[in-house]
């Protein structure tokens, strides 16, 4: 089974498919979502969103903020692979 998923920044759709599972830190720590999830209400935090594909784990991706501390809640993340930043 699977369910849709979209990431939105400001500036593009960065995944727009159907995935299997995801792991997102909020702000009261990590968080997994499967199929048929009961709705819940939270807040995506800075840190890694994980996602799984036909059975396998993609390259884990970075969530972030690029604002100022103070204003972080209030901004949206953006989100970038961990790959293109090693480079």
């Amino acid at each position: 089974m699977s369910f849709k998923l979209c990431v939105l920044t400001p500036n593009r759709i960065v995944w727009d498919s159907e995935v299997e599972e995801i792991i997102l830190s909020t702000n009261s720590g990590q968080i997994g979502i499967l199929p048929n999830h009961v709705p819940i209400a939270t807040t995506v935090d800075i840190g890694i969103l994980r996602i799984r594909l036909n059975n396998q784990w993609l390259k884990p991706l970075c969530l972030f903020s690029l604002s100022s501390p103070q204003l972080r809640p209030l901004l949206p993340l953006d989100l970038v692979s961990l790959f293109s930043l090693q480079r």
